[in-house]
């Protein structure tokens, strides 16, 4: 196949105004835009690619463009990269920015911890996603702790 010098002038042509003229990704970002999704952004982390996949390293500047379909780009449980997690992973008490990142599907922005769903463990500082629960103290078997639980008690949303 031939091209003629017109149409490789063109393609060039396109091709440094699309990427050239700043417009599309490159390394020298700064935007600590989450674009909506709660994300923290990093500051010139944009040589790693848009769209990565499960627990691949993301960079938070893209926003929701991250990571692909159903993740999100974070870096919790002590990591210094971010990485793509799974929509609604975060248990009980996980580290947490946005309420999909939750599997309760309330995040406590307060105390930056997920909060429990029913039966789920919690604090009274962060407290439970459903409002006419509360954090009680539960032992395993029982309902509520009594003096003949043995083992040690531990807050549950109830």
């Amino acid at each position: 196949m031939r091209f003629s010098l017109a149409a490789a002038l063109a393609l060039s042509v396109v091709g440094s105004s699309c990427f050239g003229l700043g417009v599309g990704p490159d390394s020298s970002s700064t935007s600590t835009s989450d674009g909506g999704n709660g994300n923290t952004a990093s500051t010139g982390c944009k040589s790693i690619p848009a769209v990565r996949t499960m627990s691949e390293s993301c960079c938070a500047d893209y926003g929701v463009d991250a990571c692909g379909a159903g993740l999100f780009c974070a870096a919790f449980d002590g990591r210094t990269i971010a990485t793509c997690y799974p929509l609604h992973s975060r248990a009980s008490l996980d580290t947490c920015t946005a309420d999909n990142q939750c599997q309760s599907g309330s995040c406590n922005l307060t105390t930056g911890r997920c909060r429990g769903g029913a039966y789920d463990a919690c604090t009274p500082a962060t407290g439970c996603r459903e409002a006419n629960r509360s954090c009680i103290a539960v032992c395993p078997g029982y309902t509520n702790c009594t003096t003949s639980c043995s083992q040690p008690c531990v807050p549950q949303c109830a």
